[in-house]
């Protein structure tokens, strides 16, 4: 954890973009399972206003890790998940 500089407020764009590209550093230095399927995601509410510029209602990020693939973001708005995601977290997390 020594490599980790400080980046933007909790809960900013930023610290979140931080965090979802600090994630992918570490997981790719892991020696992970070819077969491993794992997803996390955090999101944070009522963010004090400075927090959430254009628009911005939720805040948050998010880790996937499927078939080899390793995958991260931050979540910029609340825009409900469509029918295919969905179905992509069912199939994650039904192993």
């Amino acid at each position: 954890m020594s490599d980790v500089e400080p980046v933007g407020e909790f809960g900013s764009r930023e610290w979140c973009e931080a965090c979802a590209e600090w994630s992918i550093k570490q997981l790719l230095e892991a020696d992970l399972p070819a077969d491993m399927a794992w997803g996390f995601s955090e999101v944070y509410t009522h963010l004090p206003e400075r927090l959430m510029p254009e628009g911005r209602e939720v805040a948050g990020y998010y880790i996937l890790v499927k078939e080899g693939k390793i995958s991260a973001g931050a979540r910029r708005t609340s825009r409900p998940c469509t029918a295919r995601q969905r179905n992509t977290w069912a199939n994650l997390t039904s192993w």
